[in-house]
C-alpha cells in the first residue's frame, strides 16, 4: 500500500510536470553540482546520512510547505534497501515520505539516512517533492554508492559448480536419533576471499538464485541449512550479518561450512550466488551444488527379505489351504454312518481319536507339518478301510449265519482279529494278514462251506485243551465231571470213530454238541483256582437234565464280575499306562494305551466278561504346561487343563492323545455290567507328554523348502542391491515397490523351477 501511494504521487507530478504553464511558477532544485539536472549520484559516507538540500527559485508566490517522497532503493541484483528522509530543524521523525514540510525560504536542508548496504553496487531510488494545493511537483532519480567501494574489492570463491553424495540412515521417525545405521548429511565446504587478495571483504552473505530443483518438499534456508562462518554458526547465511562478523581481512580467505540437512532421498540442485557489502559482482561469486540423496543399504535388504518372506508365505498359504481343503475332504470322508454303529473297541477308539486329531492339526498348524498330517491320515485311512470290511463281514455273518453257534464262534473269531489289530497304526504286512483273516472269516456265509470252516477253527482249539487239562489239577469234587467231558472230547476227535467214521464226518448237529462241551471243559478248567466258583459250574453238570451251556455261561459271567468287585472293593483294580521305559518318549499327538488291570488275580484279566462282556467308560483330563513366567507368584512350571474327555469302551482298554506338551491323567473308570451297579476306579494314573518333534511352530516347512528359500533370499538380495539399491539417489516410493516386485518375483521364479521339476519328476 505504501509503494502504490508513492508511485501514484510520482505519477500526479510527473503528470502535472507536463501540463504545468505559467512563467512565474517557482522551480526546485538540489544544491549539488549539477543543479539542472533531474539525475544525481550521491555516495554514502560511513554514517550512512547524506545531506542534500533542496533549493527554490523563479517564485512569485511563496510555497508555505512541501510534500516529500522517498522510495525503495534497488540494486542491479535486485536486493533492497530502506532510504529514510530527516528534514533539518524540523522536529519530524525519520520517515520515507514527509508531508506538509515548512519551506519558508529559499533553502531546505535535508539527510537521507542510508542502512548499511547488503551487498555491493549502486542503489537507485527518486525523490518527488510536490507543493499541496497548487500542482507543482519536481522529482530526481537518485543513485547511491557506499563510500567504502573506493576499495574494489571482489568476492570470488574457490570452486564452482559441485556435486556432492549423501546417505541416509534407517530412522523409525523424522528428526529422532533412534536411527539404525550410520547415516551422512551432505556438506559443502568453500573458501572466500578477494581476487586481488588486497582489499577486505566485509558483510559476506548468499542469495539463492534461478534454477532451484529439488526433491521432496520445498528447500528451506532455515531450517534444511545449517552453515559456519570460520568456524562459527550463522545464524542466517542469506541475511544481513547484522551483529555478526563475517569479515575477510586481505589477502586471507574464509572458509563458509554448510551442511544440508532433512533431505529426502533425490537429486538436488541448489543455485548459491556469494556476495559482499563491498565486493563488486563476479561470476566467480556464484556455487551451484548439486546433492544425491539416497537411502542405505539396510532398507533395502529388509525389503527385498521382506519380499521373498512374504511371498514364500504367502504361496505356502495358498498351497497350504489346497491341502487343507483336501484334509478335511479326507477326515470328513472318516467318518461314515457305520463307524457310530461299531463297537467301541480299542481299534475303533483309536481311529476316532486319529480322525479327531487330524482335523485339529489340519486347523492349528495349517503352515506346518503337512507330511506329518498326510502320514496320519493315511495311517487312519488303512485303519479305516480295515475297519469298514470289518463292518461288513460282521454284517454278512449276522445275516446269513442261522445256527446260533456257529455264529457265537464267528463272532468270536471275528472279535479275536479286532483283538489283533491293537491301536497304533498297522504295517502294510499286518493289513495283509488282517484282510486274509476277514477274507477267510467271510468264506464262513457260504452254505457249502460253513461246516468246514466251522469245523476247522473249533477242531484246533478242542485239541489244544485237550493237550493242557489234566484232571489230577482241579478240585477234587469236580474231577469225574472234567474227566467225563475230557473223554467226550477225545473219543470224538480220535482219528477212527466207532463205526470207521472220521471226525470232519460227523453231523453238524453232533459238531455243535462237541462245541458245547468244549465250553464246558474250558469254563472248568478256568476256574480250577477259584473254588467256589467252581463248585457250582460242577454243581450245574450234575443237574438232570443237563443244565444249557447259557446257562454254565451267565454263572461264570457272575462270578467273574464277583471276583472283579472284590478286587475294585480292595482296590486292586489299577489303570495301567505305557512302560516306565517308555514315558519319557511320549510326546504330544502320539496316542497313549491305557488299560485295566487286577494285579492281584492276574487270570481275571483273560475272561470272557472282562474282555468283551463289560462297558468301560473313562474320564481323562489333558494338561498343557503353564510356563513359569505366565504363573504369577510361581518359579516352577505349573499346569492348567485343557478339557475333560470321556470315553467309552467295550474292552479294558483306550487310546487317547495330548494335543500339546504336559500330562494326560487318567482319573476315573466306571465299570457297567448289564444293569448291576457299576464299579468305580479312581486310579488318578499321570502320563507326562513332551513336546512333539513333528509339529512345532517354527517348523515353516521341510528342509528343501527352506533351502530353497534361503538361496532365493540371496540372490534376490544379491542382484536387486546391485541393480536398485546402488543408483545414486535411491529412496523414493517408487524405487522401493521396483525392489519389493524384485524380491517377490525371484522367490516365484524359484516357486515356477520346483513346479517344473515336480512335473518332471512326476512323468517319470
Amino acid at each position: 500500500m505504501r509503494h502504490m501511494t508513492r508511485w501514484l504521487i510520482l505519477t500526479s507530478l510527473l503528470g502535472f510536470a507536463v501540463d504545468s504553464v505559467g512563467a512565474d511558477s517557482p522551480a526546485f532544485t538540489l544544491d549539488i553540482l549539477a543543479p539542472t539536472s533531474q539525475e544525481v549520484s550521491l555516495t554514502v559516507p560511513a554514517s550512512g546520512l547524506v545531506p542534500i538540500g533542496i533549493m527554490r527559485s523563479g517564485a512569485s508566490v511563496a510555497a508555505e510547505s512541501v510534500d516529500l517522497n522517498l522510495s525503495e532503493f534497488t540494486s542491479a541484483q535486485g536486493t533492497s534497501i530502506a532510504v529514510l528522509l530527516i528534514v533539518d530543524g524540523a522536529a519530524l521523525p525519520a520517515r520515507a515520505m514527509q508531508a506538509k514540510v515548512p519551506f519558508h525560504g529559499f533553502l531546505l536542508p535535508v539527510h537521507l539516512q542510508v542502512p548499511r548496504f547488503p551487498t555491493a553496487g549502486r542503489y537507485s531510488g527518486t525523490l518527488a517533492l510536490a507543493v499541496p494545493g497548487q500542482g507543482l511537483g519536481t522529482v530526481w532519480r537518485i543513485d547511491l554508492s557506499s563510500a567504502q567501494e573506493s576499495r574494489p574489492a571482489t568476492l570470488v570463491l574457490d570452486q564452482g559448480p559441485v556435486t556432492v553424495s549423501a546417505t541416509r540412515p534407517l530412522c523409525l521417525w523424522r528428526g529422532q536419533s533412534l536411527c539404525l545405521g550410520r547415516g551422512e548429511e551432505p556438506v559443502v565446504t568453500v573458501h572466500v576471499r578477494d581476487k586481488t587478495g588486497q582489499w577486505p571483504l566485509e558483510g559476506v552473505t548468499a542469495h539463492l538464485e534461478p534454477g532451484l530443483k529439488t526433491a521432496g518438499h520445498s528447500f528451506d534456508t532455515e531450517r534444511d541449512l545449517r552453515a559456519t562462518f570460520n568456524g562459527s554458526v550463522v545464524k542466517d547465511l542469506f541475511a544481513s550479518p547484522g551483529d555478526e562478523s563475517r569479515s575477510v581481512a586481505p589477502g586471507q580467505q574464509a572458509t563458509v561450512r554448510m551442511e544440508f540437512m532433512h533431505l529426502s532421498p533425490g537429486e538436488y540442485t541448489i543455485p548459491i550466488r556469494f556476495a559482499a557489502v563491498n565486493s563488486a559482482v563476479d561470476d566467480l561469486q556464484r556455487l551451484t551444488v548439486t546433492i544425491q540423496v539416497r537411502d542405505g543399504l539396510f532398507p533395502a535388504f529388509l525389503v527385498i527379505l521382506a519380499a521373498s518372506l512374504l511371498s514364500f508365505v504367502a504361496t505356502r498359504v495358498v498351497s497350504t489351504l489346497r491341502l487343507r481343503a483336501a484334509f478335511l475332504g479326507k477326515v470328513r470322508a472318516m467318518r461314515p454312518a457305520w463307524l457310530t454303529q461299531e463297537p467301541p473297541v480299542l481299534a475303533v477308539i483309536w481311529l476316532r481319536a486319529m480322525v479327531r486329531q487330524a482335523e485339529d492339526l489340519s486347523r492349528r498348524f495349517w503352515l506346518t507339518g503337512q507330511a506329518e498330517l498326510e502320514t496320519k491320515l493315511t495311517q487312519a485311512a488303512g485303519m479305516l478301510a480295515l475297519l469298514g470290511r470289518v463292518h461288513q463281514v460282521r454284517a454278512r455273518l449276522q445275516q446269513h449265519l442261522d445256527e446260533a453257534p456257529i455264529r457265537r464262534r464267528a463272532m468270536w473269531a471275528l472279535d479275536a482279529i479286532l483283538g489283533e489289530i491293537g491301536s497304533g497304526p498297522l504295517s502294510d504286512d499286518q493289513l495283509v494278514q488282517a484282510k486274509a483273516a476277514l477274507d477267510e472269516l467271510e468264506a464262513w456265509v457260504d452254505p457249502a462251506k460253513r461246516e468246514a470252516h466251522y469245523w476247522a477253527d473249533l477242531l484246533p482249539a478242542i485239541q489244544r485243551h485237550l493237550s493242557i487239562v489234566h484232571v489230577t489239577a482241579v478240585p477234587e469234587n469236580g474231577r469225574d465231571v472234567v474227566a467225563g467231558l475230557v473223554d467226550q472230547l477225545r473219543q470224538a476227535v480220535s482219528q477212527q470213530q466207532p463205526g470207521g467214521q472220521a471226525p470232519s464226518q460227523l453231523p453238524l448237529d453232533r459238531k455243535m454238541l462237541l462245541e458245547e462241551t468244549y465250553e464246558r471243559l474250558r469254563i472248568l478248567w478256568e476256574l480250577r483256582n477259584a473254588p467256589d466258583d467252581f463248585r457250582n459250574v460242577v454243581g450245574l453238570h450234575r443237574t438232570y437234565p443237563l443244565a444249557p451251556v447259557e446257562e454254565v455261561f451267565r454263572v461264570v459271567d457272575e462270578a467273574s464280575w464277583k471276583r472283579l468287585f472284590d478286587q475294585a472293593t480292595g482296590k486292586k483294580v489299577v489303570v495301567e499306562g505305557p512302560p516306565a521305559d517308555s514315558l519319557d518318549r511320549v510326546e504330544a499327538f502320539s496316542p497313549v494305551t491305557f488299560r485295566i488291570a487286577t494285579p492281584g488275580d492276574p487270570s481275571l484279566e483273560d475272561t470272557y466278561l472282562i474282555r468283551q462282556k463289560l462297558t468301560y467308560l473313562w474320564t481323562i483330563e489333558l494338561k498343557s504346561v503353564q510356563h513359569p513366567w505366565l504363573s504369577k507368584g510361581s518359579r516352577k512350571s505349573k499346569t492348567r487343563s485343557l478339557g475333560v474327555l470321556r470315553v467309552a469302551s467295550v474292552v479294558p482298554q483306550v487310546a487317547q492323545y495330548a494335543p500339546q506338551a504336559g500330562e494326560i491323567v487318567v482319573t476315573d473308570v466306571k465299570i457297567h455290567y448289564g444293569s448291576l451297579k457299576a464299579l468305580s476306579v479312581a486310579p488318578n494314573v499321570t502320563v507326562p507328554v513332551r513336546k512333539s518333534k513333528d509339529f512345532q511352530i517354527w517348523q515353516i516347512a521341510e528342509g528343501a523348502d527352506i533351502l530353497a528359500l534361503g538361496v532365493a533370499v540371496i540372490v534376490g538380495l544379491v542382484s536387486g542391491l546391485a541393480i536398485y539399491a546402488q543408483a545414486p539417489i535411491f529412496g523414493a516410493l517408487k524405487d522401493y515397490l521396483s525392489l519389493f516386485t524384485w524380491g517377490a518375483g525371484v522367490d516365484q521364479g524359484k516357486n515356477f523351477i520346483q513346479a517344473l521339476g515336480s512335473q518332471g519328476a512326476a512323468r517319470q
